[in-house]
This record gives structure tokens, sequence and C-alpha cells, in this order.
């Protein structure tokens, strides 16, 4: 079904908010009301909640664009529930707390890379991983990753402002 109007529902099993023309298939979408209960996915009266939802996040490459993909919008909610966001860097030449591209997945998962457009020289030369938590209130965007080179990219990444994290840890190796 196409969404004509903002609606929260359940895709997948986590609860998004859609807005008008978004694409959902009707076995995955049900709305939940202010109680609780689901319904077929419908408008859900008093909540405009898609519309606070922030659309892009200023970057030295340009705005990044939240996604309306269900992974990425599935991804704005493990966020929003404080997960856990990883990076690996470069000593000395990657930024830290103030990055702005982060994912949901450890680096050291087969195929990362790839999964988010990172470099080869980025890889072979990294020598740190960090984790941390976006801020709350902090402005962030869900959104596949660019590739770069032959790295395909496609994960869902998520980017913030410089600075919109809390580090949780930094290891080296």
């Amino acid at each position: 079904m196409i969404i004509g109007k903002t609606v929260s529902v359940f895709v997948n099993g986590a609860r998004s908010f859609l807005g008008r023309g978004t694409a959902v298939a009707e076995s995955e979408a049900s709305s939940i009301n202010s109680k609780g209960s689901s319904q077929p996915a419908e408008p859900v009266p008093g909540e405009n909640i898609a519309a606070s939802i922030p659309r892009a996040v200023a970057t030295p490459y340009g705005d990044a664009l939240q996604s309306a993909d269900a992974a990425a919008i599935a991804a704005r909610t493990q966020v929003e529930q404080g997960a856990t966001l990883y990076r690996i860097g470069t000593m000395g030449k990657s930024q830290a707390a103030e990055a702005q591209f982060w994912s949901l997945e450890n680096p050291a998962s087969p195929g990362y890379a790839a999964r988010y457009g990172i470099p080869a020289e980025n890889v072979a030369n990294s020598n740190f991983i960090e984790t941390a938590t976006v801020k709350p209130g902090t402005t962030f965007v869900t959104r596949q990753a660019p590739g770069v080179g032959e790295n395909p990219g496609g994960g869902i990444e998520v980017v913030v402002p410089s600075g919109g994290v809390q580090m949780k840890s930094f290891s080296t190796h």
C-alpha cells in the first residue's frame, strides 16, 4: 500500500513513522494509537511525529538525507533507544568523538568495509575502533551508506552533526 498521510506503523517489528508516498507491504504494517493497540495502517489522530523527524544533517560532502527505506527507519528506532554506534579510524588522521558517520554494526564483522563504502586504504591503515551513542536531543539521519571505489556501500549508516555522540569506548589494535 502507499501511505497517503503520516502514520505510525510497525515495520518488521519496529515502530516507525512514515510520511506521504511511502510504500509498505500491508502485511507488514499496523498503526499504533495513543493507547498502544494495533490497527490497520491508518493515520493516528493527534500524532504528527513524522513531521518532527529530521530530514537532513549537514556534512562537508553535502546534506545527508533521511531515507524512507524500512531498514533505515528501523535503524532510527534502534538509535533512539540508545543503540551502540561503531567506527574505525587511524590515529592522527581520523576524527573521533567529532566524527559524523557511524554504523550500528561492529567493524570486525565480515564485509563491513564494503557495506559502508570505506576506502581500502582507510581499512588497511585503521588502528582504532570506537563506540558511542547519539547524545539525547541530537539531530541524526539514517540512510544507506554511499559506495567508495570498489566498496559498494548500502549498509545503514547513522549521520550526526559533528560532536553529536557520547563516546563509550576507544580501543587500538
